[in-house]
């Protein structure tokens, strides 16, 4: 898929029955926005792993697109997902607490530094 289409994605997710997608928060906006409101939340019910990164997700939203996605499935946050840095902070099948990026794992340390590098 050259851009993303909502619809086409989700005709593939279904044909496919794919179960584990990384997204970013436009992309999930966007499915919440169109499939919430109308009974075409079907297409997506074999997702049952969303990695979402690029921006914060708000936890409506995220609570709200898990409702379109498998009864089981989660959503989770992530960082770095382009450089496979959320390995860092996620074990599968560990689903995300909305607004929350996850725990470190065992022996991974973090450091949060502001704009002014502090």
């Amino acid at each position: 898929m050259r851009r993303f289409d909502s619809a086409e994605f989700a005709r593939i997710v279904l044909e496919q029955e794919i179960t584990e997608a990384p997204v970013v928060p436009a992309m999930i906006i966007q499915f919440v926005k169109k499939l919430s409101a109308t009974d075409l939340s079907g297409p997506l019910r074999t997702l049952r792993w969303v990695w979402s990164a690029g921006s914060p997700l708000e936890s409506s939203i995220q609570r709200a697109f898990e409702d379109l996605i498998h009864p089981t499935g989660c959503v989770a946050q992530v960082w770095g997902m382009t450089e496979l840095g959320w390995v860092s902070t996620f074990k599968a099948p560990q689903c995300g607490v909305p607004g929350s990026l996850g725990r470190l794992l065992p022996f991974v340390e973090a450091r949060l530094i502001d704009s002014g590098g502090r």
